[in-house]
């Protein structure tokens, strides 16, 4: 098989591509693109647990803990605990985590225009629907 002939080539370079973008547009801010995916759940999900955190994320567990140390660190999140389970903790944002999110969605917003900006309009749409049905067929439940 040859890479034309590969969704997942395509996939995979789009990905990658996308990502320097993001490190690149993010550097200002100190943060990287995987960090700046825990503030945005946090942000459209409220206070979570680390396992709810690495299920929406599509991470392990050590990896989001690791960002949730580094961020913690960086005073962008606050742990709490569990009204549940007192053993337990959860995470949510900052004062200052909470600041950040708008200049982190304008970032998103600017890559996300870049990202299409050739395209016409139906092909930004079909571009959105074949991006959107792979992410849901390929996503379990949560």
């Amino acid at each position: 098989m040859n890479k034309q002939a590969s969704i997942g080539y395509y996939i995979t370079k789009s990905s990658r591509l996308v990502v320097r973008m993001y490190r690149d547009a993010l550097a200002p801010y100190n943060i990287s693109p995987a960090q700046t995916g825990v503030l945005l759940q946090l942000e459209w999900n409220g206070n979570l647990s680390q396992k709810q955190l690495a299920d929406h994320l599509f991470l392990d567990k050590v990896n989001v803990h690791s960002m949730v140390h580094n961020l913690l660190g960086k005073g962008l999140l606050v742990l709490e605990p569990d009204p549940k389970d007192k053993r337990r903790q959860r995470v949510s944002l900052s004062t200052e985590g909470r600041a950040l999110i708008p200049k982190l969605v304008e970032v998103d917003k600017k890559i996300s225009e870049a990202l299409v900006e050739e395209f016409g309009d139906s092909r930004k749409i079909s571009a959105y629907s074949y991006l959107s049905a792979i992410v849901e067929s390929t996503t379990p439940e949560l």
